[in-house]
């Protein structure tokens, strides 16, 4: 007779060796410093430019953005603008390697760089490249994180509109998280991304939304404040 009690703990073992998405790299992501910048100043950025990319709509802030976009291997900021992806090797759950070149028309050949990144969470990651960490400080080594602020969406796209005015957009699904800015009653946003439960406020379950709303970066939302429409 199979035991099944051994067959349950071969089950979690191998669930926990191949039953995991690889990280995802594609979105707009931004400087710990500009980062810091939007907490401090929870007001809409007139200064977001937006544009489409194969995943979605990206957020970009000039000098201090980087876009990147898997499907047409395409990395790009104020340092890389120009690199194109010439492979990509995901290493489990939290690092991924890059090999990136660039034409350089001063020396008429291809500058190639291997980028490997590490993911902190989800939405935070750093570069890891010996040369860019000695000669572009600014750029690269474990204390120059960046983090996403727009990417695709992980769910089908809803619209919603806010019910509530002086409503919290946060950095993470939960009351304990950093404040992105404030959305009014009437304002227009897309859903992306929910919660996995419903969480409790006030003896009411509620649960969150990742929305695109214009002039912040992505955020969540708690759902009570959400006329989503169908």
């Amino acid at each position: 007779m199979v035991n099944k009690k051994l067959l349950f703990c071969v089950f979690q073992v191998l669930s926990s060796i191949y039953m995991f998405s690889n990280p995802v790299l594609d979105g707009t992501w931004i400087d710990s410093l500009s980062y810091i910048w939007h907490l401090k100043s929870p007001e809409k950025n007139e200064n977001l430019l937006y544009e489409d990319y194969s995943w979605g709509k990206a957020k970009n802030e000039p000098n201090t953005t980087m876009d990147i976009d898997i499907a047409n291997n395409m990395i790009s900021d104020a340092t890389l603008w120009g690199f194109s992806i010439r492979n990509i090797e995901y290493k489990g759950k939290s690092k991924i390697i890059l090999n990136v070149s660039r034409y350089v028309e001063a020396i008429n050949n291809y500058w190639d760089l291997e980028l490997i990144i590490h993911f902190i969470d989800d939405d935070t990651f750093w570069i890891e490249n010996e040369w860019l960490e000695n000669n572009w400080d600014s750029f690269a080594g474990p204390n120059i994180l960046r983090h996403r602020i727009s990417g695709p969406a992980k769910i089908p796209l809803q619209n919603a509109i806010l019910s509530d005015s002086r409503v919290r957009i946060r950095t993470k699904p939960n009351l304990q998280s950093d404040t992105w800015g404030f959305l009014n009653k009437g304002d227009r946003v897309e859903i992306k991304d929910k919660s996995d439960e419903p969480f409790e406020i006030n003896g009411e379950k509620w649960y969150w939304y990742k929305v695109d709303a214009e002039g912040y970066p992505d955020g969540w939302v708690y759902g009570k404040y959400l006329d989503i429409e169908n």
